[in-house]
C-alpha cells in the first residue's frame, strides 16, 4: 500500500470516529436523564482520565494495529453499554468509566503517532489542521440531526448506529499494512520533553474543565434534545470556519507565534466571558466563539510540539501522558467546586487563566526563540490580516 493510500485509510478511521465524537455530547444529557447527578458524571470523567494515565504504567509497549482494533472495539462497547445502561447504578457507571479510560489510552496516542508519521518540516501545522478539521465539520450537522432523531425515536437507535460505524472503522483499520511499535518508557519519554511538558499540562487542564463543564452547564439552560443538538452544531459550525483558516495558512505562515499568541489570548478571553453568560443564547454565542479559537490554535499547538524534537514517539507519548494528567487535575477542580458549592462556572473562569500560562511557558522556555521576536502590535498586525487574507489564499 502506498503512503497516500495508507494516509487516506488512517483519515477514514478518524472520519468514522468523528461521528462518535459528534454524538458524544448527548451522553451527558442521557446520563442526567437516567438519574445520575452532575457530581456522578464529573466523577466518572475523573476515573476516565485517571485510568488513561495509569495505563501508561501498565503497558510496556503498543503496536498500532492492536491498539486500533482494541480501542475501536471499546469505543463501540461504550455506546452499547449506554443502550443497556442501568439507571442510577454507580457501579455500572464506574465500570463504564474504566472501559472509557482504557479506550482513551489505546486510541489517541497510537493514532497520533501513526498520523504524524506522515509529517515533514513543511506540513506539520497542515497535518495538525487536518487532525482537527473533521470533528467540527461533522459536528456542524450531526448533533442537530441526532437531537431531532432522539426526539422521535429515543437514544437507542443513535447509540446502536454509532457502535455500528465503529465496527466499520475496525474493518477499515484492517487495511493498514504498515504498523508501528511504540515503546512507552514514560519516564524516559517525559524526560526528553520536560521543557515543553508544562504546555501540555496547561492544555489538558483547560480540556478537563471545559470538555465536562460545557455540556453540564448547557443542561442547566435546556434539556430538550433538539436544542441540545443545535447548541453543539453551532459550535461545530464555528469550528468549521476556524478549520478553513488553519488548513489554508497553517504552513504558509512560518512564524507560528503570529497565530498562537493572539489565538490563546482570545481563547482565554472568551472562555472567561462564557462563564458570565446569563441566557442560553448568550452562552451559545460565547461558546461558539470559544470553539472557534480552540480550533484556530490547535494545529499550531500540535506543530510546536512536533517542532521540538525529531523523536516523534517521545513527543507524542509524553504529550498524551501530560495531557491526561492535566485533564485529571481539571476534572478534580471541577468536581471539588461542584461538590462544595454546586459551582460549574468558577472552574471555567480558572481554566481561562490557566490557559494563559501556555504563553508564559512558551516565553519562559524560549520555545519559539528561533522565530522573529514580535510585540503585541506586531502579533495583531500579522494575525488580523492573516484572517482577512484567508479568502484570497483559498482562491489561489
Amino acid at each position: 500500500m502506498s503512503d497516500r493510500k495508507e494516509f487516506l485509510t488512517i483519515y477514514g478511521i478518524q472520519a468514522l470516529v468523528s461521528i462518535s465524537i459528534a454524538v458524544w455530547g448527548f451522553s451527558f444529557l442521557y446520563l442526567f436523564k437516567q438519574g445520575f447527578s452532575f457530581a456522578h458524571i464529573i466523577a466518572c470523567y475523573v476515573i476516565v482520565y485517571l485510568v488513561a494515565t495509569l495505563c501508561y504504567f501498565l503497558f510496556r509497549s503498543l503496536r498500532t494495529s492492536n491498539s486500533f482494533y482494541c480501542s475501536l472495539f471499546l469505543r463501540a462497547l461504550i455506546y452499547i453499554m449506554l443502550v443497556f445502561l442501568l439507571p442510577s447504578n454507580l457501579v455500572y457507571l464506574a465500570l463504564f468509566a474504566v472501559v472509557f479510560g482504557v479506550m482513551v489510552f489505546w486510541f489517541w496516542m497510537p493514532w497520533n503517532v501513526k498520523f504524524f508519521s506522515f509529517s515533514n518540516k513543511d506540513n506539520k501545522a497542515f497535518l495538525g489542521s487536518l487532525s482537527v478539521i473533521l470533528p467540527p465539520i461533522i459536528s456542524a450537522v450531526l448533533p442537530f440531526l441526532t437531537g431531532a432523531i432522539i426526539t422521535v425515536h429515543g437514544y437507542d437507535p443513535i447509540f446502536i448506529f454509532v457502535a455500528f460505524s465503529l465496527f466499520i472503522a475496525m474493518f477499515v483499520a484492517s487495511k493498514i499494512k504498515k504498523h508501528i511499535v511504540i515503546k512507552l518508557e514514560v519516564k524516559e519519554r517525559c524526560e526528553k520533553i520536560k521543557k515543553i511538558a508544562p504546555l501540555f499540562l496547561v492544555e489538558g487542564f483547560w480540556q478537563g474543565v471545559n470538555w465536562i463543564a460545557v455540556p453540564l452547564v448547557t443542561i442547566t439552560f435546556i434539556t430538550e434534545e433538539i436544542k441540545f443538538g443545535a447548541f453543539f452544531s453551532i459550535i461545530g459550525l464555528a469550528g468549521v470556519f476556524a478549520s478553513l483558516i488553519t488548513s489554508r495558512i497553517s504552513d504558509k505562515m512560518k512564524n507560528r507565534s503570529a497565530f498562537i499568541y493572539p489565538s490563546i489570548i482570545l481563547l482565554a478571553v472568551f472562555t472567561l466571558a462564557s462563564a458570565s453568560a446569563v441566557s442560553f443564547v448568550e452562552w451559545t454565542l460565547l461558546r461558539a466563539i470559544t470553539g472557534f479559537f480552540v480550533i484556530l490554535a490547535s494545529p499550531f499547538m500540535v506543530a510546536i510540539a512536533l517542532d521540538f524534537s525529531k523523536d516523534l514517539k517521545s513527543v507524542l507519548v509524553g504529550r498524551e501522558f501530560s495531557l491526561n494528567i492535566g485533564r485529571v487535575l481539571g476534572c478534580l477542580v471541577l468536581f471539588g467546586f461542584y461538590i462544595f458549592s454546586k459551582d460549574l462556572l468558577t472552574p471555567i473562569k480558572i481554566s481561562s487563566l490557566v490557559i494563559l500560562f501556555y504563553l508564559f511557558f512558551l516565553m519562559k522556555e524560549k520555545i519559539l526563540e528561533k522565530e522573529k521576536r514580535m510585540g503585541i502590535k506586531e502579533h495583531l498586525g500579522a494575525f488580523i490580516p492573516g484572517i482577512k487574507n484567508t479568502v484570497r489564499i483559498a482562491s489561489d
